[in-house]
């Protein structure tokens, strides 16, 4: 289907606005080597050779949509701090518009700094602030999602949750009203504290072990892999009253549901894994902008299925490459 259509479908992608509401993260990266252990304590000395930023959480969604070629528009909320300003420094240079990132004096912005030698990462530690936004705040984030409904067309919206604030059960619930009213299709990665608060959202899509988390209470776990994924979407369903559901396993692919009835296993390809960061961000950009564009949910899983896999091929969060990604599922076709 793609290969006779590729030219096509990139200058359509051109025009795609894509809308992405969520936490902004600031990956912060200190590689080096260890060649010793601290006289101090019995932890490993790294020498750091290298220290890089990149864009992380909802901010690396709008970077995939970005090299997809479609056109991210992102909402968010930072700190005042010099992470703020990374961040925005980091978008300007990727090209990806910061109008609606509004600045909240009374947080942290959130950074996650990992400590690396060669592949392997030894350390993390985290900067940021979980507090849920102000009533003020909210509600200026709800009239500007109302303007620019009116004034731009937008394909589709995606809910990029990391539980670090940004969203909340009301602002999520008024989202979904406003996008509904404006016809826009909206597409959820939820985590865990605003788990069932997507109703009537149109793609749900969590990974397995969020939904044994959210549903411990309601499924068998002594069952094959695929009645336990037909047990946690009927649950859900009946939790969110959602029209399609998209479970990423890892390693063995992925598993959409809708509410008709129809279900589509997407087994994963066989992969060298460097690293699984960021490969959620990756599946539900090319899963909104595939779905947004008109593609079937079929061709939309399998370049999903594809760009995940090619990501956590790669150490750190980055994006997908478009190119590889289409040579790649050309082939499989």
């Amino acid at each position: 289907m793609l290969q006779s259509a590729t030219n096509a479908w990139l200058t359509a992608l051109e025009k795609q606005n894509v809308l992405v509401i969520g936490d902004i993260i600031l990956d912060h990266y200190l590689q080096g080597a260890v060649e010793r252990i601290s006289p101090e304590a019995p932890v490993p000395v790294v020498n750091v050779v290298q220290e890089s930023y990149r864009l992380g959480g909802a901010a690396n969604v709008a970077l995939n949509i970005k090299a997809l070629g479609a056109r991210p528009l992102l909402m968010s909320v930072t700190g005042t701090d010099k992470e703020a300003q990374q961040l925005i420094d980091l978008m300007g240079k990727a090209s990806i518009e910061t109008t609606y990132i509004l600045p909240d004096k009374a947080r942290s912005t959130t950074c996650k700094t990992r400590v690396m030698s060669g592949h392997q990462q030894l350390l993390r530690y985290d900067k940021e602030s979980l507090q849920e936004l102000s009533p003020s705040l909210e509600q200026q984030f709800v009239d500007i999602l109302q303007t620019l409904f009116e004034s731009k067309s937008i394909d589709a919206l995606i809910f990029q949750d990391y539980n670090k604030g940004m969203l909340s059960a009301s602002l999520i619930q008024k989202t979904i009203t406003l996008a509904k009213k404006y016809n826009i299709s909206t597409f959820a990665d939820p985590k865990s504290i605003n788990f069932f608060s997507y109703q009537q959202v149109d793609f749900f899509k969590p990974n397995l072990r969020e939904i044994q988390a959210a549903l411990a209470n309601e499924l068998r776990t002594n069952t094959n892999l695929l009645n336990l994924l037909q047990q946690a979407t009927n649950s859900l369903f009946n939790h969110l009253s959602c029209q399609n559901i998209v479970i990423t396993l890892g390693s063995q692919g992925m598993y959409w549901a809708n509410a008709e009835g129809a279900s589509n296993w997407q087994k994963g390809a066989v992969r060298k894994i460097a690293d699984v960061c960021g490969a959620g961000d990756t599946v539900i950009s090319v899963l909104a902008v595939g779905i947004s564009m008109g593609l079937s949910i079929e061709d939309c899983l399998r370049m999903a299925n594809i760009a995940g896999g090619q990501v956590c091929e790669q150490v750190g969060v980055v994006p997908l490459d478009k190119v590889r990604l289409m040579a790649e599922f050309d082939r499989e076709m």
